[in-house]
């Protein structure tokens, strides 16, 4: 006689076990849904079922939240934003002409006036 083949749980025991169930996919779900995708869900649920679960995705949610936010804010502490763009500029050829006049204004300082040189001989011999 096989173990499995006589065991009938009683009715209660099988509707706590598809509540289980249903919570475990709720709960798993919980964190890839939306919120008012899990409360249309928790609706089904008894209500302090519902409400266990609730708060359990909101702290759970909060929790997620609050750690990628200490990993985003870990990279970006650690992150040598002047070494890279020092990098970049090494490895860039940059070539810039520009004529740069300085004059008077009516106070008597000197004001500079930049005009960037378009279409030099050497750029177009390149």
């Amino acid at each position: 006689m096989n173990d499995h083949e006589d065991f009938n749980p009683p009715a209660d025991q099988e509707e706590d076990r598809s509540l289980g169930r249903k919570l475990l996919r709720t709960g798993l779900g919980a964190l890839l849904v939306s919120e008012s995708v899990v409360r249309e869900v928790v609706k089904e649920l008894p209500a302090e079922a519902a409400n266990r679960l609730m708060q359990g995705t909101k702290e759970t949610k909060n929790e997620v939240m609050r750690l990628a936010g200490g990993e985003v804010k870990n990279f970006l502490e650690h992150l040598d934003l002047v070494g890279i763009f020092s990098d970049v500029l090494e490895r860039m050829d940059m070539e810039v002409e520009l004529k740069v006049r300085f004059t008077r204004n009516e106070d008597g300082d000197l004001e500079p006036q930049v005009e960037v040189v378009e279409g030099s001989e050497r750029a177009s011999s390149d």
